[in-house]
């Protein structure tokens, strides 16, 4: 009987949820257009949320594309930092890499240089070749228009006058022959109308005050001002390397500063005499010019190098170089133009010992002394640490 009963209410039941979803499922009712007005804004809310992040998407890949900068919520900070450190540390790649052999290269050549001119020393001859203003002698110059061959004038006169040299004179910018140097060490005064005639008799001229300058030089007079010349070379020499010593009171960079000099004016000297370039008093006036030029680059370098506190190695070396080669190359270009430009033999010896000496000071300051700075750099940093 009670499982009759059971069975009766659920049946009953049954019929009224039937009833009901009959009901909720008829048109027009209140409850069913509110529900399809909530559905249809959820879905409207989800279709806008799908654009939003379409568009946001698309704007990501055009700016990925463009490399265009992200707005500042995408940003990273960390590169940043890295980019400045970067700016602020600059790295030479060749010096970091190179400089112990930027330090054997020219101590190979003032090896050399010095291997050369002592075993010109050890054999009886001389350093280099002094013309007659410093070894006493005759030059006579002789305004003589006509074309010459000047190795066959100097065998004519090799019989009388073995250590004659003759030059030309030529004209600005045209080159033209004007005129004949000639110049031996024959220092007597009874010479003097041997070597004129000699002269006349192979130019077929009569030479006069108008065509023709003559200058003589005793061989005492030269040999002293030779020594003179010297002495004040070496006097020079140790005031700069005193002023090098106070000013900067570290031994190291002092040194390597005052070597550079000697190296510049000594491998200069063996270039001269490989070619056997006869040196005058002018020659030697160059040569305290070429120490100036020296000294300069040197104490810029080392002064950026040490007295600077602000800034590492690489920077310091940097600016150091930038106004260092800019000095010599707008001097090298100027006595260069004036070398081709300019007639007179003593400007040209002057020149052209300068062009060498600055071409070799610039191996000297910007490869041997930079890297010795370099490594005494690196020594000092650790031993800080």
């Amino acid at each position: 009987m009670e499982e009759e009963k059971e069975g009766k209410k659920k049946s009953i039941e049954e019929a009224r949820t039937t009833e009901s979803k009959k009901e909720s499922e008829k048109p027009g009712t209140k409850e069913t257009k509110e529900i399809e007005s909530q559905n249809i804004k959820k879905q409207q809310q989800e279709q806008k949320g799908n654009l939003n992040k379409e568009e946001n998407q698309e704007a990501i890949k055009k700016q990925e594309a463009q490399k265009t900068p992200l707005s500042p919520e995408l940003k990273p900070e960390e590169p940043k930092a890295e980019k400045k450190q970067d700016k602020e540390k600059p790295k030479i790649p060749f010096y970091e890499r190179w400089h112990k052999l930027f330090i054997v290269i020219p101590l190979l050549i003032l090896i050399i240089s010095l291997a050369f001119l002592g075993l010109k020393w050890l054999n009886g001859q001389e350093l280099i070749k002094k013309d007659v203003s410093l070894t006493g002698g005759i030059t006579l110059t002789v305004y003589y228009g006509k074309s010459i061959s000047l190795a066959d004038l100097e065998k004519k006169f090799s019989a009388k006058f073995p250590d004659i040299t003759i030059r030309k004179l030529s004209e600005v910018g045209t080159g033209k022959q004007i005129g004949l140097i000639f110049e031996t060490s024959k220092a007597d005064k009874a010479d003097i109308d041997a070597f004129k005639q000699e002269v006349e008799s192979n130019l077929q001229i009569k030479l006069t005050n108008k065509n023709s300058s003559l200058e003589f030089t005793g061989p005492l007079l030269g040999k002293s001002f030779f020594r003179q010349l010297i002495r004040a070379f070496i006097i020079a020499f140790l005031f700069i390397i005193i002023v090098v010593l106070v000013i900067f009171r570290v031994f190291i960079p002092s040194f390597i500063a005052v070597f550079s000099i000697f190296s510049d004016a000594l491998i200069t000297l063996a270039i001269l005499s490989a070619f056997n370039f006869h040196l005058s008093s002018a020659g030697i006036a160059a040569f305290l010019m070429l120490i100036g030029y020296s000294i300069d680059t040197d104490i810029l370098l080392t002064t950026r190098i040490l007295k600077r506190k602000e800034k590492d190695f690489n920077t310091r070396l940097k600016e150091a170089a930038k106004t260092g080669l800019t000095m010599t190359f707008t001097s090298l270009i100027v006595i260069l133009v004036a070398y081709f430009l300019l007639i007179s033999p003593i400007f040209k010896e002057i020149f052209l010992i300068l062009i060498i000496g600055l071409s070799v000071d610039i191996m000297n300051t910007w490869l041997f002394n930079a890297s010795v700075l370099k490594i005494y750099w690196d020594k000092k940093e650790k031993q800080i640490k």
